[in-house]
C-alpha cells in the first residue's frame, strides 16, 4: 500500500499514454477498495476543488482529470481537458471563465488552458512564446486578483510574471532573488504575496513589489491567504501571521481539542505553535472558520493526511469526520463553501467524494460521474492486461454502458444512434472495452457477451492496424476467446502482421511475454501449444488456407521463438522454395536460432540452384557486419551456396571465416572454387586488398595458413603490398602495427627496391622494427658496404648488398675492407625528368628537362614518352611509380626507353644525380 500511494500519482501522469502506467493506477486502486471495504465506489484522485463564487452551485475538480458540477458538487461531469491539469481557477469577475493549470512543474513556456464558456470548450495558452531562448522551470501557480479583473500572477523560470489583460499580455515582474522551488503564491482581497525562502513581498499589482519585513533567520514553506488583507506563514520555526497593519506575529494557535500525542506534526519553538505540514483556508462566509489539512505521512504510508477545523480564529482546533466517511484512506482536498460555512467538500484520495452541510458532523458521498461502478470490482490484476480505469467519467456514454456491463443501456443508445464505434478519451471503442473487460473482470465472469452483442448491433471488428490492436490481441489471448480469434483472422488479423504501431506480430507477442529459456539447451523446449484456448496446429492451419504461398516466413520464425520446431519445420516445408522475396531468406538465416541448423538446411535445400537471386550476388552475407550476428548459419549456406559474390560481400565473408567462425577450411574450398560461393578475379583482388590494408596481425596469419596467396595483391597507384600497408597503417600504435608488418613480412610481401625511396622516417622505423629481421635495418642509417660491389648495384637490391656486414653506427669501430655508406628515407638522387600529371596515352610524358643533367645531356626532350625504366614498361603505371623508379641513390645508373614524337624508340642509359631543390611537377595518389 506504502509503494502504491507513493508512486501512484507520478507513474500515472508520467506513462498515462502507456498501458503499463495505467495497470500500476488500477492496481493501486484496487489495493485501496480493499483497505476501505467500500467496493464500487472509487474514482480518479481530485487534488483540487474550485468554487464560483457568484454561482457556487457550479463547482469544478481538477487532478486525474478535470470535473465539472452544476448542483454543488453531489454530481459530476468529466470535461474534455488532457490530463495533467491538476488545477482550475474560476475568475472571480467572470463566472464564464475558467483557467486550467498543469500540476507541477514543466520546462514549458507556463502553459495553461482557458475555457470562456464554463469549460465547454478549452484554448491553449501561454505566458511566453515557446522558443529556444525561453526555457526554465514554470511552477505553474496562477492567482487572479479579487478585486482587480483581469490582473493575474504566475510565476516561472525565476521570475514572477503578471498580466494586466486577462492573459492577452504577460510582462515579467522585478527579481526579488526567489529560488527555483519552494516558491508559493498567495493572493487576498487588496494584494498579491509571494515568499522567497527568508521573505515575504507584497504587490497590490502584480507589478511594483515591496518587502514586508518578515523577521530574519527564518526558513519559509508554504503560505495561506486570511480575509482582511492577512497571510500565514510557515517556516522552519513554525507559522507567522501577517495583520492588517503589516505586523507579524507567531501564529495561528495550535489545536487544544486533542492531545499532542495524536497530532503528529511538527512543533514550532512555542508551544501553541501550529507545525508547517498544516495549511489553513479561512472560510470566505466565516472568518472565524477555519479548515486546515494536516500532511502526517508524506506518501509513506496511509493515511497521509488529516482535517481539522477551528470556530474560533484558530484559537483551538478539532479533527474534521463524522459518519458517513470511509474506515481508511484520508482527504487530499476540503473546500469550504464561499457563502455557507457550514457546506464543505472533501475528496478522498480512494476518488471518492463526499459533502457535509454541518461543518462535517455528517456526510454523504457526493461522487456520481466520478466513481467506478461496481461491474469492474472484481478485474485479475494478475494478467498481463492493461486496463485505463481512471478515464472512465470521461468516457463517451456508450462507453460508460459497456464498461458497467448494462446491456439493456448499450441497446438503447444503440437504438438512439450511438455512435458504436466512437473512441473515449482513453482512446479505447466499445469492442475494445468489450474485450478487456470480458477478460479481466472474472467475478462474475464476463467473457466475450458484450463484445457478440455489439457486433450484433453492427459494430465493427477491431482493426490490426490501430494503435490499441495489442490491447485487443491480449484480452483475447488472456480470455481464452477462441471464436473472436477466428472471426478477427477471418475478416483481415494475420497472424504474421504488426500489432498497431508494435514491433511485435501475435505469435511473436506470446513469445516474448509468455516464453523464456526456450532455446537455452541443444533443443528447444516447447513454450505453448495453445492459443486462445485452441491447439495451435488449428490456427496454423487457418493461416495457411488463407494466405499465399511463400508469406510464412514471419510464422516459422515465430514458431521457432515458441520452440515449436515441428510446426516451424511443417510450414517451411509448405512454402519450401516459394518465398517471393530473397530478404525472406535471408531473415530465416540470420534470425533463427543457433540450435535450429536442420531448419536452416531445410530451407536451403529448398533453394538450392536458386542462390543468384536469393543471395543477391552474395547479400546473404551481410548480416556478418552485425556484430549480434553469431554467424553460425553460415556453414549451412555454405554447402548449397554456389552463386557468383558481389566483391564487397566477399570481402565480409572470407573475414567472418578467418575470424569469429574460424574457418579457414571454407576460406581454402572457396579459394579453389571447389565449395561455396564463387569469387569473381574482381572478388579475389578485392578480399586480398582488405586482409593486406587490415592492419590486423591475426588476420593476415590466419589468411597466410589459409593459403590466400597476399603476395599477389594489386593496387591501382602501382604499389607493392607492403607499400600500401605501410601507407595505411603507419600511425597506428606499434603494438598492433608491429604484429601486422611482420606477419606480412612472414607472407613473403617485400618492398621494392624503387618504394624505398619513398619512405617517410615513420615507415622507414616500422621496418626496423621486425624482431628477428635483418633485411631493413640499416634502412635509413649508416651500413657497412662491401668495397667490391659497386655503388650502383648496393642501391639496387637494398635487400642483400644493402643488408649490414657490421656496426650500423658511422662511430662504431671501422674494417679496413669495408666503407661507411648511408641510406637516405624520403630523398633520392634523380636524372633530371619532371612528368606530365596525367599522360594522355598510356605512357608518361615528359614535361620539362631541367638543363645540365644526366637526362637533358643524354638527349632526352620535353614531349617524349618513357616507355620503360630498366625494362619494365610503363604502359598503364601511374605516373609516381615511373618517377619513384628513376630515383635512387647518387652514381647508379638507369636505363630509359624513350619514344620521340615521330615514333622512334631509343634507349638511354644515364647516371643517378642529385637534384637542384625544385618542387615536383607530377603527382599522383599512393
Amino acid at each position: 500500500m506504502a509503494i502504491c500511494k507513493r508512486r501512484w500519482r507520478r507513474l500515472f501522469h508520467a506513462v498515462r499514454q502507456k498501458w503499463a502506467g495505467m495497470l500500476v493506477a488500477s492496481v493501486c486502486l484496487a489495493a485501496g477498495v480493499a483497505a476501505a471495504g467500500q467496493t464500487g465506489h472509487q474514482g480518479p484522485r481530485l487534488d483540487s476543488i474550485t468554487y464560483v463564487v457568484s454561482n457556487p452551485q457550479i463547482v469544478f475538480a481538477a487532478g486525474d482529470g478535470i470535473f465539472k458540477s452544476t448542483d454543488g458538487g453531489a454530481s459530476w461531469v468529466g470535461l474534455k481537458t488532457p490530463l495533467g491539469y491538476g488545477q482550475v481557477v474560476s475568475d472571480p469577475h467572470d463566472p464564464r471563465r475558467v483557467v486550467a493549470v498543469w500540476s507541477g512543474q514543466s520546462s514549458g513556456a507556463g502553459d495553461y488552458l482557458e475555457s470562456l464558456d464554463g469549460g465547454g470548450t478549452w484554448s491553449h495558452k501561454h505566458v511566453l512564446q515557446k522558443t529556444r531562448d525561453v526555457a526554465g522551470p514554470f511552477s505553474h501557480q496562477l492567482l487572479m486578483h479579487p478585486s482587480r479583473p483581469g490582473v493575474w500572477l504566475v510565476y516561472g523560470m525565476g521570475k514572477l510574471w503578471t498580466t494586466q489583460n486577462a492573459g492577452a499580455s504577460w510582462e515579467a515582474g522585478p527579481d526579488l532573488g526567489l529560488a527555483r522551488s519552494r516558491v508559493n503564491l498567495a493572493a487576498t482581497q487588496e494584494a498579491f504575496y509571494v515568499h522567497s525562502s527568508t521573505q515575504v513581498w507584497r504587490s497590490e499589482d502584480g507589478k511594483d513589489w515591496q518587502s514586508t519585513g518578515f523577521p530574519d533567520g527564518q526558513e519559509l514553506w508554504a503560505m495561506e491567504a486570511l480575509s482582511g488583507d492577512r497571510v500565514a506563514v510557515a517556516s522552519r520555526q513554525g507559522w507567522w501571521l501577517r495583520s492588517a497593519e503589516g505586523i507579524w506575529r507567531p501564529g495561528p494557535p495550535s489545536p487544544t481539542g486533542e492531545s499532542r500525542s495524536q497530532l503528529p506534526w511538527e512543533q514550532g519553538p512555542h508551544p501553541d505553535a501550529m507545525g508547517r505540514h498544516c495549511r489553513p483556508v479561512q472560510s470566505p462566509a466565516d472568518a472565524a472558520y477555519l479548515v486546515a489539512s494536516c500532511a502526517i505521512g508524506g506518501f509513506s504510508s496511509v493515511p497521509s493526511s488529516i482535517q481539522l477545523h477551528s470556530f474560533d480564529f484558530g484559537a483551538t482546533w478539532s479533527r474534521i469526520g463524522g459518519a458517513g466517511l470511509p474506515s481508511s484512506w484520508s482527504p487530499s482536498v476540503i473546500a469550504p463553501h464561499p457563502r455557507d460555512s457550514r457546506i464543505l467538500l472533501m475528496a478522498w484520495a480512494s476518488g471518492r467524494v463526499f459533502r457535509s452541510h454541518d461543518h462535517g458532523a455528517t456526510w454523504a458521498a457526493s461522487d456520481g460521474g466520478v466513481s467506478i461502478p461496481r461491474s469492474v470490482e472484481y478485474m485479475d490484476h494478475g494478467s498481463i492486461a492493461v486496463f485505463p480505469l481512471l478515464e472512465y467519467p470521461r468516457e463517451t456514454r456508450i462507453n460508460q454502458a459497456v464498461i458497467a456491463d448494462d446491456l439493456a443501456a448499450v441497446r438503447q443508445l444503440a437504438a438512439a444512434g450511438a455512435d458504436l464505434n466512437e473512441r473515449g478519451p482513453a482512446g479505447l471503442s466499445a469492442m475494445e472495452w468489450a474485450l478487456m473487460l470480458g477478460a479481466h473482470v472474472d467475478r462474475p465472469r464476463r467473457e466475450d457477451t458484450m463484445y457478440w452483442a455489439l457486433r450484433g448491433l453492427g459494430a465493427a471488428v477491431p482493426s490490426q492496424e490501430h494503435a490499441n490492436a495489442k490491447i485487443v490481441w491480449r484480452a483475447v489471448e488472456h480470455g481464452q476467446f477462441g471464436r473472436v480469434l477466428e472471426e478477427l483472422l477471418r475478416s483481415g488479423w494475420r497472424l504474421t502482421a504488426k500489432l498497431g504501431e508494435e514491433q511485435d506480430t501475435l505469435l511473436g507477442d506470446q513469445a516474448q511475454h509468455r516464453c523464456r529459456n526456450v532455446w537455452e539447451g541443444t533443443g528447444p523446449k516447447p513454450c505453448s501449444s495453445m492459443l486462445a484456448g485452441r491447439p495451435l496446429e488449428a490456427w496454423i492451419d487457418l493461416h495457411l488456407s488463407r494466405e499465399p504461398p511463400g508469406e510464412s516466413a514471419q510464422l516459422v520464425l515465430d514458431l521457432a521463438a515458441l520452440g515449436q520446431m515441428p510446426l516451424a519445420q511443417r510450414v517451411a516445408s509448405v512454402d519450401a522454395g516459394r518465398y517471393r522475396a530473397g530478404s525472406d531468406v535471408v531473415r530465416l538465416m540470420q534470425e533463427l536460432p543457433t540450435q535450429a541448423s536442420s531448419l536452416r538446411r531445410q530451407i536451403l535445400v529448398a533453394y538450392r540452384g536458386r542462390y543468384g537471386d536469393v543471395g543477391v550476388g552474395g547479400a546473404l552475407y551481410r548480416g556478418l557486419k552485425d556484430e549480434y550476428r553469431t554467424g553460425d548459419w553460415v556453414p549451412d549456406v555454405l554447402r548449397h551456396d554456389r552463386s557468383i559474390m558481389d566483391p564487397k560481400n566477399a570481402e565480409i565473408l572470407v573475414h567472418a571465416l578467418l575470424g569469429s567462425l574460424n574457418r579457414p577450411d571454407w576460406v581454402r574450398a572457396i579459394w579453389a572454387d571447389k565449395a561455396g560461393p564463387r569469387l569473381t578475379g574482381e572478388g579475389r583482388q578485392a578480399v586480398l586488398a582488405s586482409v593486406v590494408l587490415s592492419c590486423d596481425g591475426a588476420l593476415v596469419a590466419a589468411a597466410a595458413k589459409a593459403g590466400l596467396p597476399l603476395a599477389r595483391t594489386r593496387f591501382d597507384t602501382g604499389e607493392s603490398p607492403m607499400r600500401a600497408a605501410l601507407g595505411k597503417c603507419t600511425e597506428w600504435d606499434p603494438a598492433w602495427l608491429d604484429p601486422h608488418l611482420d606477419q606480412l613480412h612472414r607472407a613473403g610481401l617485400r618492398l621494392r627496391a624503387y618504394e624505398l625511396w619513398d619512405l617517410s622516417p615513420d615507415e622507414a622505423a616500422a621496418l626496423r622494427r621486425f624482431p628477428g629481421r635483418a633485411d631493413y635495418r640499416g634502412l635509413g642509417a649508416c651500413v657497412v658496404a662491401r668495397p667490391e660491389e659497386p655503388v650502383a648495384q648496393q642501391a639496387a637490391a637494398p635487400g642483400a648488398a644493402w643488408a649490414p656486414l657490421g656496426l650500423s653506427l658511422p662511430d662504431g669501430p671501422r674494417r679496413s675492407d669495408a666503407s661507411v655508406r648511408c641510406l637516405p628515407v624520403g630523398s633520392g638522387a634523380g636524372v633530371g625528368l619532371q612528368l606530365a600529371p596525367q599522360p594522355p596515352s598510356g605512357h608518361a610524358v615528359v614535361q620539362e628537362v631541367i638543363a645540365g643533367y644526366p637526362a637533358d645531356l643524354s638527349g632526352i626532350r620535353p614531349g617524349d614518352r618513357i616507355a620503360a625504366v630498366d625494362g619494365i614498361s610503363t604502359q598503364g603505371m601511374p605516373v609516381r611509380q615511373v618517377l619513384l623508379r628513376l630515383k635512387g641513390q647518387a652514381g647508379s645508373k638507369v636505363a630509359l626507353a624513350v619514344i620521340r614524337g615521330d615514333g622512334r624508340r631509343t634507349t638511354h642509359r644515364v647516371f643517378r644525380q642529385t637534384l637542384p631543390d625544385k618542387p615536383p611537377m607530377a603527382t599522383a595518389e599512393k
